[in-house]
């Protein structure tokens, strides 16, 4: 189990986030062949994964997995490529041994974690200067609130007249099963 704190593990995950960016736009710039921008992508993507191999030590994550044997042969591997110049082997590499190794890399940490996306529901606040539930039609209300539980989004529907700059706190109007409640959020909605 992870002895990173919430706000660690967030980092990680936002790293690893990056790192999987980083690496599908490596591909695009190797597939252009575009040697000097793929050295320098490429050598954020290896720095990445140190930041992350440094840090998931601590964890015994790598100890279960062999993540970081594989990801550090791969990264090796198309270093030496790099070399050379062959730009086919980079791209083989890249997408058939590095990119499903971080992405494996990523959802175990997200597990780990207790991120896993099926579980995360995202926030949306619906602001107007007035409470927009006061004038938007209420078919409208209701198709926004359905999608947005398709959506496994969590609307929050406020006015200026609900925002409390001298408290720091926001009361806004959630609705949830069917049934509406106030409720009120300190600092801003987390």
């Amino acid at each position: 189990m992870s002895n990173l704190n919430q706000k660690q593990q967030q980092q990680i995950i936002n790293i690893m986030d990056t790192l999987l960016e980083a690496a599908d736009h490596f591909h695009s710039l190797v597939k252009q062949k575009e040697l000097n921008q793929s050295i320098f992508i490429f050598s954020s993507i290896v720095e990445g994964f140190n930041v992350i191999s440094n840090t998931l030590e601590t964890t015994n994550m790598f100890s279960e997995h062999q993540f970081k044997e594989k990801i550090e042969q791969f990264l090796l591997q198309i270093a030496q490529y790099m070399e050379m110049g062959n730009f086919t082997k980079i791209a083989e590499m890249n997408q058939f041994s590095l990119l499903p190794q971080l992405k494996k890399l990523h959802q175990t940490i997200s597990e780990e974690f207790g991120q896993t996306n099926a579980n995360k529901i995202v926030k949306i606040g619906v602001f107007a200067e007035h409470n927009p539930l006061k004038f938007y039609p209420q078919p409208r209300v209701d198709a926004m609130v359905a999608e947005s539980e398709k959506q496994q989004a969590k609307l929050f529907f406020f006015g200026s007249e609900d925002v409390d700059f001298t408290n720091e706190q926001i009361e806004a109007d959630v609705c949830e099963n069917g049934e509406w409640r106030v409720e009120t959020y300190k600092g801003s909605i987390p």
